[in-house]
């Protein structure tokens, strides 16, 4: 704005000497040179007095700009705030999250299905699960408190995809708070058919089958007529303590455990050594 004001100033000043120079051309010979010096008088006053003018509304004009700029900065700063706001995540349901895309901002809140650094020795992962939907509460650089199954927790962070597992990623510890203050309240699997498996992708399930095979640390389950359909991966963590020594195939169990895909394969995750029991599933 300084630049515009300099010129406003140079074109007045310029202005200001041609008309002094037209009236001392249009001056009679004869005048006096009291009438001379009356005539210059004028001139300069003029002078002094649109010089005047010029630097009240150079100021004015200076004034006006800093309010704007100050408008425009309050206005700017309002917008800012407001977009920031609308920016904050609303609570959603867990399906809904499951549905946004990588990097999205998520808020949810469900009952823990897995305890805290029950499938690592890190505490860094838990699974949470509301009416709608389970997922994993991954936090890569550990430490998440020690939360227990039925614990009501609000998790806010990152949608992330891996293997085809689902999780959100939290962005600090105190992204993950604990909301029930009385007992917790575990949650009843419910009961499913292997081929449904991915419907049910991070909940909490059972299924009653005949395992197929048994392999270093996991064994296939189906319980379709068809054994080349339908059929799920149990894989065993080692931090559960679930051994393999009375597992062997052509038995019929019950298994408890989390949905989780892990690329093509659908798998269920058992928690602890009574999640898989021989025979029929409880009614």
């Amino acid at each position: 704005m300084q630049t515009k004001t300099t010129f406003r100033n140079r074109a007045l000043f310029g202005g200001l000497a041609l008309l002094l120079s037209a009236l001392l051309t249009t001056q009679s010979s004869a005048q006096t040179a009291v009438a001379t010096a009356a005539s210059t008088a004028a001139a300069t006053s003029a002078m002094g007095t649109m010089a005047a003018t010029a630097a009240t509304m150079s100021a004015t004009s200076d004034a006006m700009i800093a309010a704007t700029t100050s408008a425009t900065n309050a206005a700017t700063g309002a917008a800012t705030s407001a977009g920031t706001a609308a920016a904050a995540p609303i609570l959603q349901t867990i399906q809904s999250a499951r549905a946004a895309a990588d990097g999205a901002s998520v808020l949810v809140q469900g009952t823990v299905t897995v305890a805290t650094g029950l499938f690592d020795d890190t505490a860094r992962s838990l699974y949470i699960q509301d009416a709608t939907g389970g997922v994993n509460v991954y936090f890569n650089k550990g430490g998440l408190p020690a939360f227990v199954e039925g614990d009501t927790l609000q998790v806010s962070g990152k949608m992330l995809t891996f293997a085809n597992h689902r999780e959100i990623a939290p962005a600090a510890l105190d992204a993950v708070k604990k909301l029930n203050t009385d007992a917790p309240k575990p949650l009843t699997p419910v009961l499913i058919h292997s081929a449904d498996g991915m419907t049910y992708a991070g909940q909490l399930v059972r299924i009653q089958g005949m395992i197929l095979s048994v392999a270093a640390d996991y064994f296939v389950l189906t319980d379709s007529a068809d054994v080349n359909q339908g059929n799920v991966n149990v894989y065993i963590y080692d931090t559960t303590g679930i051994g393999f020594n009375t597992i062997a195939a052509q038995q019929n169990v019950c298994v408890t455990g989390i949905v989780d895909p892990y690329n093509a394969a659908v798998e269920i995750l058992p928690r602890h050594p009574d999640d898989i029991q021989t025979g029929n599933c409880p009614k």
